[in-house]
């Protein structure tokens, strides 16, 4: 593994970020540099390297949600 978990983790949090702020460009970069490093990774470690991403970009994503009405 070239990076370690909680790289790929840190890295889904910054484009969790991102898109919070509305920077598609920020966001982008995140998703560019995961993308190229996912592909150095080696097949029996790709696995867990998607769930860290995933798992660090869902932690810190906030969608807003409507309110119903009333």
């Amino acid at each position: 593994m070239f990076n370690t978990l909680e790289t790929y983790a840190q890295t889904g949090k910054a484009a969790a970020e991102a898109m919070n702020k509305k920077d598609a460009g920020l966001y982008d970069h995140h998703k560019r540099w995961f993308s190229k490093a996912l592909a150095l990774e080696n097949e029996e470690d790709k696995k867990a390297v998607r769930a860290a991403y995933d798992a660090g970009y869902t932690q810190h994503r906030h969608v807003p949600r409507p309110l119903p009405f009333a």
